[in-house]
């Protein structure tokens, strides 16, 4: 599959937009008065009448990056329940709490390296798909090996089929598989074997095919048993 196409497959995985519920709302009410602890020393208030003349008709992320703390108020607003919503499909509460914080956080201290016209949900998403990647990768790292034997001839064929999928419905299918699934898939997709993702994702190689054959199987079963 060309390196493009991979891409965009990452950048519709990077916007899933799930299911809100009220209890994600709750949980991000908690999430946002910790992290104003952690971000005193990056933002800081803005009086409301500056923010209302100078601050009028800037975009949200120039604002950020001046400082602004109610532009993060306002981002956080807007997203806060959603990114915690799609980190808790992968993780247990605490763990989805403690991967969008961190998010959160990689986001405005690297706020100047972000291009200034984005789309800031999507950049929102690929932080915390890779926060909630880092405690997947680590939790593998302490678990023993899985039993589960590897079809290397199946998931040959498995990927070259999927490499043919369209990729709107490739990633649809990718979304209901784990975020650290669907790193290794994107990465057998881009054409690197087993040592390479390994070493890409911190873990074992066994562990890196065991992920890759439960990918495929459940790939196969998202998109209608066609994989």
């Amino acid at each position: 599959m060309p390196k493009q196409l991979v891409e965009r497959l990452r950048q519709l995985l990077d916007d899933p937009r799930p299911d809100v519920r009220p209890e994600h709302r709750a949980s991000a009410e908690r999430l946002r008065g910790g992290l104003w602890k952690r971000l005193r020393t990056e933002l800081h208030d803005v009086p409301l009448a500056r923010r209302s003349t100078a601050g009028l008709g800037l975009d949200l992320l120039e604002r950020l990056r001046s400082g602004d703390a109610s532009a993060f108020d306002a981002l956080f607003e807007q997203h806060g329940a959603t990114l915690l919503a799609y980190a808790a499909k992968s993780l247990a509460a605490h763990d989805a709490e403690d991967a969008v914080q961190e998010a959160w956080l990689d986001f405005v201290r690297k706020r100047e390296s972000i291009p200034e016209r984005v789309e800031i949900a999507r950049w929102l998403f690929g932080f915390v798909r890779t926060a909630v990647s880092r405690v997947q990768r680590a939790a593998l790292r302490e678990a023993p090996l899985s039993d589960d034997p590897p079809d290397a001839d199946g998931d040959r064929a498995a990927l070259e089929l999927l490499a043919r999928e369209e990729n709107e419905r490739l990633a649809k299918a990718l979304a209901s598989v784990s975020t650290i699934e669907q790193d290794v898939v994107l990465a057998f997709l881009d054409g690197r074997d087993a040592t390479e993702v390994a070493a890409q994702l911190g873990l074992q190689a066994g562990h890196v095919r065991v992920l890759k054959h439960r990918a495929l199987q459940r790939l196969k079963l998202a998109l209608g048993g066609d994989a």
